[in-house]
């Protein structure tokens, strides 16, 4: 009985079906509303420019910082590869020699 409360709880996925259109739809409409005007699709268009260039800017400074940390770790790594290469050729031998 208890399991069967558990899975009523949440949302009705056909509430959220149509509330979802419901809202796409007002969306579109005042977008279409909004854009009519030549002053408004003008702005919009300039956001849209201002967010492209910042993304991208922002996406070449993320890249420099992946390449430093890149350049930086790459020698720890080899450094870790080989001391756990090490240790387990070590505890191999050790095995082996045990058997």
């Amino acid at each position: 009985m208890k399991k069967n409360k558990e899975k009523r709880q949440g949302i009705n996925p056909v509430f959220a079906t149509v509330t979802g259109a419901l809202i796409g739809a007002s969306v579109a409409i005042t977008g279409a509303l909004t854009f009519k005007d030549k002053k408004n699709r003008d702005k919009a268009k300039k956001v849209l420019i201002d967010v492209k260039n910042k993304s991208q800017d922002y996406l070449k400074k993320a890249k420099d910082l992946l390449k430093e940390e890149e350049t930086e770790l790459k020698p720890k790594i080899v450094k870790a590869k080989k001391k756990i290469k090490k240790i387990v050729k070590n505890d191999v031998i050790k095995g082996v020699k045990k058997i």
